[in-house]
């Protein structure tokens, strides 16, 4: 496990999917930086459940401050939203039983 893990997307790519990486580091509890623009849907996603640093995409300056903020605070809590998110959103166990909810509701 790392210190800190990058999440780096292009400006026009934050809105499309999660990215595959990101659900491995949530997993783990692990401190990501991502780069993504307010408004976008994974900056909504991260911001509302607080488990991840964001900067601002495609921008260095934000990058490099981002860096260094994350690895000079205490960032417990995110690495704790980080997991609980994991564990209530994309596990299979969890997956699967909202899924034959909605079969069965259906």
């Amino acid at each position: 496990m790392a210190d800190l893990h990058l999440v780096i997307q292009k400006a026009n790519a934050s809105d499309l999917v999660m990215p595959s990486k990101l659900t491995t580091i949530l997993a783990v509890g692990g401190l990501s930086l991502i780069t993504a623009n307010q408004g976008s849907g994974l900056h909504t996603l991260v911001k509302k459940y607080d488990m991840g640093v964001l900067v601002d995409a495609e921008n260095p300056q934000a990058l490099t401050e981002g860096v260094r903020s994350a690895l000079q605070n205490d960032h417990s809590l995110i690495r704790q939203n980080a997991r609980a998110y994991a564990e209530e959103h994309l596990s299979i166990r969890r997956v699967m039983a909202r899924y034959e909810e909605t079969v069965v509701n259906c």
